[in-house]
C-alpha cells in the first residue's frame, strides 16, 4: 500500500510538471502573439500620425504659419503582458533635398520599420525596400498651367527617443514662388519609391505628353513649357 501511495504521488507530480510545461509553452506563445499584434496595431497608428502630418503640411502656404505634429512612440500592451516597451525614434534631416521627417519603430518582434515624410509623400522603409504608402498632392493645374509645390525641410532635428508621445513644431520659414521653364526636378533620397507616382502624373495629369527621366537623386519631368514652382521651406523644432 505504501509503494502504491508513493507511485500515485510520483505520477501526480509528473502530470503536474507536464501540465506546467504545456501551460508555460501556451502562455509564451500567447504573449508572443499579443506583443506582435500590439506592434502591428502601433504601426497603423504611426501611419495615421503621418497621414495627419501630411494633410496638415499640404495646407501651409504663408510665411510664419505654425503647426504641431504628435507621434505615438510605443505600442499599448494588454494588462497580462509585462513586456518592456522599446523606445521608438523620431528625427528630421536635411542632408539631401528635399529633407525628411523620420520615425523608426522600436519593435521587439515585428520587423523594424522606418516611416518617412519626404516631399509631401509618406514612404515606408523595411530592410532595403522602400515604398510609397501615401501619394503627395504637390502637382495641380491652375488656369491651364502646371503648379509644382515643393516641400523642403530646412534644418535637422536631433533624434528623439521615447515610449510616450513626441511632438514636433513645424513653421514656415519661407514660402517662395517663381516661374520656371520646361523641366521639373523632383528630388528624393529614395527615387525609385517615387517612380509609380510620377508616371501617373506624367500619364494622367499631363496627358502623357511629358518626359520622365531618372537622376541620381531624383527625377526630371520634362513638360516642354513654363510652370509655377512654389517652395515651402519648413523648420522643425522639438515640442513640449
Amino acid at each position: 500500500m505504501e509503494r502504491a501511495g508513493v507511485s500515485v504521488i510520483i505520477f501526480a507530480i509528473m502530470v503536474t510538471m507536464v501540465l506546467l510545461m504545456v501551460f508555460a509553452l501556451w502562455y509564451r506563445n500567447l504573449v508572443y502573439n499579443l506583443i506582435k499584434e500590439a506592434e502591428v496595431a502601433h504601426m497603423q497608428l504611426v501611419y495615421e500620425d503621418f497621414r495627419n502630418l501630411q494633410f496638415t503640411l499640404s495646407k501651409l502656404a504663408e510665411n510664419g504659419e505654425i503647426r504641431t505634429a504628435s507621434f505615438r512612440m510605443s505600442p499599448t500592451f494588454p494588462v497580462m503582458v509585462s513586456a518592456p516597451k522599446r523606445a521608438s525614434t523620431l528625427w528630421a534631416e536635411n542632408e539631401n533635398l528635399p529633407g525628411s521627417i523620420c520615425f523608426e519603430s522600436g519593435s521587439s518582434i515585428y520587423p523594424r520599420q522606418t516611416w518617412i515624410y519626404e516631399g509631401g509623400a509618406i514612404l515606408l522603409k523595411q530592410g532595403s525596400a522602400v515604398i510609397m504608402k501615401s501619394e503627395p498632392s504637390i502637382f495641380t493645374i491652375e488656369n491651364g498651367r502646371l503648379i509644382y509645390k515643393e516641400i523642403r525641410i530646412a534644418d535637422s532635428l536631433q533624434k528623439l527617443a521615447g515610449t510616450g508621445r513626441a511632438t514636433i513644431i513645424l513653421f514656415v520659414e519661407n514660402y517662395l514662388e517663381s516661374e520656371e521653364s520646361e523641366n521639373v526636378y523632383i528630388w528624393s533620397r529614395y527615387p525609385w519609391a517615387w517612380e509609380r507616382y510620377l508616371k501617373g502624373v506624367r500619364d494622367n495629369l499631363l496627358g502623357g505628353g511629358a518626359s520622365l527621366d531618372n537622376l541620381e537623386n531624383g527625377w526630371r519631368l520634362g513638360i516642354g513649357e513654363n510652370y509655377i514652382h512654389r517652395i515651402l521651406l519648413l523648420s522643425a523644432r522639438r515640442g513640449c
